[in-house]
C-alpha cells in the first residue's frame, strides 16, 4: 500500500482520534498574530477539565514553580502562551490516544512510557545544546510515535505483518518500510496535520527517524531523533545501533552527548519516573 492509499484509507476511519475543540482553536489563535493573553485565557477557560488538568501540570515538578499557580491568566503570564498551548497538547493526546484497550500484541503502557522517556530526554538535550525551546522538545517528544497507535488499532492486519518480520530479527521501522511501503512516523505526521498542529511539530514527527536540513524545525526534529536513540539504547537496551542523522553545525555536539549519556541520563531517569506518575503510566 502506497502514501496516497494509506491517507484515503486513514481519511475514511470514523472513529479516528481527534482533540478537543479547545486545544484546536488554541492551535489556531496561535496562528494570530493579533491574539492576547486574555482572549487565549477566556478561550481555554471554556473547557474545565482542560483547565483543571493544566493547572495541574503547571504545578507539578515539570516546572518547579515556587508558588502555586491557580489560573490560566496567570498560567500565561508566567509560561507563555506556547508553553501552555504544549501543556494543552499534552493533557489532550494522552487523553485521546489512551481511551481504548491496548490492541493485542500492542501495550498503550509501554508505548506511553517510551514516548515520556523520549519527551523528557529530548527536553534535557535541548537545555543542553540550545537549539530548541525545551518545552516544545517535549511535546515532539511526546507526540513522536503517535502513528504507532493508529497502526496498531486501525490497520491491524499491516500491524500484524510488521510483527511477524519482528520475529525474524527486523527492527520496527525495518519492517514497517518492508511490509507496507509507509512507516509509523509518516501516518503520525498526517495524524498531526490533521490536527492542525504547527509544522515544525509535524515534521518532527514525521521525519523524526531521518532528519532532513531542508524542513520547517529540522533541528527540533533532530533533537526528537537524538533523544528516541538515547532511549532506546540507554532505557530498553534493545541492542539498536547507534543511528544519529543531524545536521552538520550539530551533529558533532549531539554525538558528544550521547557519548556522556552516563554521565547524566541517571537524573533524566528519576525525571522520566515521575512524568510516568503524573500521567497515569504504570
Amino acid at each position: 500500500m502506497d502514501s496516497i492509499a494509506m491517507r484515503k484509507r486513514l481519511d475514511r476511519i470514523p472513529n479516528l482520534p481527534t482533540l478537543p475543540q479547545v486545544a484546536l482553536k488554541v492551535n489556531e489563535m496561535l496562528n494570530d498574530p493579533s491574539t492576547s493573553m486574555r482572549e487565549m485565557s477566556d478561550t481555554i477557560m471554556k473547557d474545565q477539565v482542560i483547565v483543571s488538568n493544566i493547572l495541574k501540570l503547571v504545578n507539578s515538578a515539570f516546572y518547579g514553580f515556587p508558588s502555586q499557580i491557580d489560573n490560566i491568566h496567570r498560567a500565561i503570564t508566567v509560561l507563555g502562551i506556547e508553553t501552555v498551548r504544549n501543556a494543552i497538547m499534552a493533557v489532550s493526546v494522552t487523553k485521546a490516544l489512551s481511551k481504548a484497550n491496548d490492541a493485542e500484541d500492542f501495550s498503550i503502557t509501554t508505548f506511553w512510557r517510551h514516548s515520556i522517556a523520549v519527551a523528557i530526554t529530548s527536553r534535557q538535550l535541548s537545555q543542553r545544546i540550545p537549539l530548541e525551546v525545551p518545552e516544545t522538545c517535549f511535546i515532539a517528544g511526546l507526540l513522536h510515535d503517535i502513528g504507532k497507535v493508529i497502526m496498531a488499532r486501525f490497520l491491524k492486519e499491516e500491524f500484524a505483518q510488521v510483527l511477524a518480520l519482528m520475529k525474524q530479527g527486523s527492527r520496527f521501522y525495518d519492517a514497517e518500510k518492508s511490509a507496507l511501503h509507509i512507516d509509523h512516523a509518516m501516518i503520525g505526521g498526517y495524524l498531526a496535520k490533521r490536527w492542525h498542529l504547527p509544522d515544525n511539530l509535524i515534521n518532527a514527527i514525521t521525519y523524526h527517524h531521518e532528519p532532513r536540513e531542508n524542513i520547517a524545525g529540522h533541528n527540533l526534529t533532530a533533537v526528537i531523533h537524538a533523544g528516541d536513540n538515547i532511549v532506546n539504547r540507554s532505557m530498553e537496551d534493545s541492542g539498536t545501533p547507534l543511528a544519529i542523522n543531524t545536521t552538520p553545525e550539530n551533529s558533532e555536539v549531539v554525538r558528544r552527548l550521547i557519548e556522556t549519556t552516563p554521565v547524566w541520563f541517571a537524573e533524566v531517569r528519576n525525571e522520566i519516573e515521575s512524568a510516568c506518575a503524573f500521567f497515569e503510566i504504570a
